[in-house]
């Protein structure tokens, strides 16, 4: 269970810093309602689908002659989706909003640490 919250937490911290490289602050996050009936491993398959549906909308395709723009009418729910996946694999391990919060802190504070030592 440590190690499982470790990793989410790491992909929790990377879907805020996609967010804060997006432009985009806690107003665009939607914290979802708690599933008690979702397992641990549907949560993590909709978070991968929900990464890959985002993911999709930005991929290159060399053989196209002329680039366009991404639909951000497609691509901005499916970013919202991704947060909304990551809490919810919290959720399916049994943790509140509260522990989501103390693990992000922790791990903000190691991930400073890192940055202000050089390590």
């Amino acid at each position: 269970l440590t190690h499982i919250t470790e990793e989410l937490t790491d992909a929790l911290n990377f879907t805020i810093q996609l967010y804060d490289l997006y432009g985009w602050d806690f107003t665009h996050i939607e914290i979802p309602e708690l599933d008690p009936t979702i397992t641990l491993k549907e949560a993590v398959l909709d978070a991968i689908y929900n990464l890959g549906l985002t993911a999709n909308c930005l991929k290159n395709r060399r053989w196209r002659e002329n680039q366009y723009l991404v639909d951000l009418y497609q691509f901005e729910p499916r970013l919202k989706k991704v947060f909304t996946s990551i809490i919810n694999t919290f959720y399916s391990i049994g943790l509140t909003d509260n522990d989501i919060k103390g693990l992000w802190d922790l791990k903000y504070q190691v991930n400073k640490f890192r940055i202000d030592s050089k390590y």
